[in-house]
């Protein structure tokens, strides 16, 4: 036994060095293959290649897996930014991306998408549209309605002071249970779309009466077929919201308004109708320095005249004073 074996079985079992694996030299397999019965000559020997070392193939494995991480992709980045026509700075972004390895390209886009979640956390949610109640839309149909019917109103065309929406905004304040509470009135996006219902409410009536004192009323100051007396005139008004408010009965103010309006329908029918109705008002409000008596005075006269020419109204039958909103709503609720 040499000292080599000697060496060997001294050491332990568990710490001793692997047996070599066992490998064929060529000349070994040249002749096996004799043996066998092959005619191998000795020349195929020289020709065969040398066997590559075990260094030598892990160097041919590491260089295989690179080549593809060398390949050149801005030519098919440049495609792209051509196809989809990117802005200069992001084709410039998507060329340097290409040239990154696959691990900082995954890290790239993993901050891309932290990046576009903090800015979507950060958008607020857009709100829903404020819908009415629909038992307030009715109450404004409703309301609006009488808003304008009433005598003593200054103003039919919108005004922020004096106007039928301010009125009505006003009496709907009274009761925050119909829906126009606090809270709704003091948040402008939904105060606007209450006025907005309002104000399509008064478009429609304005034309609707227009139309009813136009049609009752007489061409060059003599009555036409079909004209009416101002009692007449003011039912046919009341029926347009018969149905919400049944109600309403015709009063000496009333007709006293109405006849106001159908003189000056009479005097020009156009577009400005309403304008100029409420520029006249104003003028009557001066003159009589907004005195309520005085200003009576002068409807009185304007109905007495509407009255001589187109008589038959019955004027002794009719309440002086038009229901006040309070009342017209404690009389619905019997």
């Amino acid at each position: 036994m040499s000292s080599s074996d000697c060496d060997y079985l001294g050491s332990s079992p568990l710490q001793g060095p692997a047996s070599p694996p066992h490998t064929s030299s060529p000349t070994t397999l040249i002749q096996g293959a004799s043996s066998e019965g092959g005619n191998a000559d000795v020349s195929d020997i020289e020709d065969l290649p040398p066997a590559p070392g075990h260094g030598e193939m892990q160097q041919q494995q590491i260089i295989q897996r690179k080549r593809p991480l060398s390949e050149d992709w801005t030519q098919y980045a440049a495609q792209l930014c051509r196809r989809v026509r990117l802005k200069t700075a992001h084709e410039e972004e998507l060329r340097e991306f290409s040239k990154m390895p696959g691990a900082q390209q995954s890290i790239y886009l993993a901050w891309l998408v932290f990046q576009l979640r903090e800015v979507l956390d950060r958008l607020q949610p857009v709100d829903a549209p404020y819908q009415i109640r629909p038992s307030l839309q009715v109450k404004i149909e409703k309301y609006a309605f009488v808003v304008f019917i009433n005598p003593t109103l200054a103003s039919y065309v919108d005004n922020e002071t004096i106007g039928p929406v301010t009125a009505l905004m006003e009496h709907l304040r009274r009761f925050p249970n119909w829906g126009l509470t606090d809270e709704v009135f003091n948040d402008p996006s939904k105060l606007s779309v209450i006025v907005s219902k309002a104000r399509e409410d008064f478009i429609t009536i304005r034309n609707q009466i227009e139309k009813s004192v136009g049609k009752a009323g007489a061409e060059a100051n003599q009555p036409r077929l079909g004209a009416q007396d101002i009692v007449s005139t003011c039912k046919n008004i009341l029926a347009l919201r018969s149905r919400l408010a049944p109600n309403l009965k015709v009063s000496l103010k009333m007709a006293a308004r109405v006849a106001f309006l159908r003189n000056e329908y009479l005097k020009n029918p156009d577009r400005k109708y309403w304008y100029r109705v409420d520029k006249k008002l104003n003028e009557i409000r001066r003159l009589k320095d907004d005195d309520p008596k005085r200003i009576s005075v002068v409807f009185a006269k304007i109905l007495q005249a509407d009255t001589k020419q187109f008589p038959g109204a019955n004027l002794e039958n009719i309440v002086e004073d038009p229901l006040s909103m309070e009342q017209i709503e404690s009389e619905a609720t019997l």
